[in-house]
């Protein structure tokens, strides 16, 4: 994709959705080969956005790890509607039973129960916790 086509995707996405601002990069194994950014830094502002403003990138992660357990399934090394605890059995025996039954499924789409947005309190808490993962 050249860096026009991509500026013409990225304003297309910008008039459909109506976000404040959009931006994209294309990438490849030598990094950035295009960036593109549609929108202003406030909505309904003048001020336009730029690739080089600082961008809140919020709840990718749940969206990249499906991605990647996805691609396990296709493998045939993992399936939908497994229990955490058959993909973590080490951890089975220390779960909350009411963790036990809950899918991988469900984690993944918001449905396992887990908290919204935890507050700054258990963030902090959470990073100041100097043990290990499998102990936290």
């Amino acid at each position: 994709m050249t860096g026009a086509a991509l500026a013409g995707a990225v304003a297309a996405a910008h008039r459909r959705n109506g976000p404040p601002a959009i931006g994209a990069a294309l990438v490849d194994a030598t990094g950035a080969t295009g960036i593109a950014v549609a929108g202003t830094r406030i909505r309904g502002g003048d001020v336009p956005a730029h690739d080089g403003d600082l961008w809140h990138i919020g709840s990718c992660a749940k969206s990249m790890t499906a991605s990647l357990y996805a691609r396990l399934v296709e493998d045939g090394s993992a399936r939908w509607g497994a229990s955490l605890t058959e993909l973590l059995p080490d951890l089975a025996g220390a779960a909350a039973p009411g963790w036990r039954s809950i899918t991988i499924d469900e984690v993944l789409t918001h449905r396992a129960g887990l908290p919204a947005n935890p507050g700054v309190a258990e963030m902090r808490s959470a990073y100041a916790d100097r043990r290990p993962l499998t102990e936290q």
